[in-house]
This record gives C-alpha cells, sequence and structure tokens, in this order.
C-alpha cells in the first residue's frame, strides 16, 4: 500500500516564507528609494542625507523616468510623495538571525491582534444570530 501524500499545511508553509525572508536579509543589498514630493512651486527630492529642490517641469520628471505628467501634481492629484525608481542608496544591513526567525510569528500576531478579535467576534456574532 503506497502512503498518500499530502500538501503541507498553512503553518509549515508561513514558517518557511518566514526562513526564505530571513535567508534574503543576508543576501540581498538593503537600501532605499529616493522620494519626490511637490512643496509650493517646485519638486523636493528627499534623499539618505538632504533634500534637493527640483524645477517644477515636465522635463524633471523625464529626467528621473517619472511616466507622469507634470499636471497631476500642479492640480493636486498626487499629494503623497513619489518614489524614483533609477535613483535608490543603500542602507545599513539588518540581517535577522534564528532568535528573530522563532520571534516573527509571535510578533505578527502582537501586531495584528486587533484585527484577530474583530475576526473572533464577528464570528461569533454569526453563531448568535
Amino acid at each position: 500500500m503506497s502512503a498518500k501524500k499530502s500538501f503541507p499545511g498553512p503553518l509549515v508553509i508561513l514558517m518557511c516564507v518566514i526562513i526564505l525572508a530571513a535567508i534574503g536579509t543576508w543576501l540581498l543589498p538593503a537600501g532605499q528609494y529616493n522620494k519626490l514630493s511637490v512643496t509650493g512651486q517646485s519638486f523636493t527630492m528627499t534623499t539618505d542625507s538632504s533634500e534637493i529642490a527640483l524645477p517644477l517641469t515636465q522635463k524633471t520628471l523625464d529626467s528621473l523616468g517619472i511616466q507622469i505628467k507634470v499636471q497631476k501634481f500642479i492640480d493636486g492629484d498626487i499629494r503623497k510623495p513619489r518614489f524614483c525608481a533609477r535613483l535608490i542608496y543603500e542602507t545599513k544591513r539588518n540581517p535577522q538571525g534564528f532568535i528573530s526567525i522563532l520571534q516573527a510569528p509571535i510578533k505578527g500576531i502582537i501586531d495584528s491582534v486587533d484585527i484577530i478579535l474583530f475576526i473572533l467576534i464577528i464570528g461569533g456574532f454569526h453563531v448568535c444570530i
């Protein structure tokens, strides 16, 4: 009689993803994109150490590789800072170890306890009705 193989459970899959993410912190370089926002009548490029004022023109957006019309910034359609994909600076690496891997599920539950409780309460109301 052959043994039936089954797909691993959700906890095994989640732990595998956590382990792969921790390995990624050792192998991949850490970095952050520069941010572009509108302040008054100019763009402001926020880098790791400074803020640079740039003219509020379509030519500026084209030179940064941002495929958005400048009129959207002027009209206020875009209010949040945009990331410049071509401009990235490296930041300090924070490789995760064995203890961090073990603590990750616990920290995740603590960070999302409000959502977990909400779902449990809604489920309880469903049973009562």
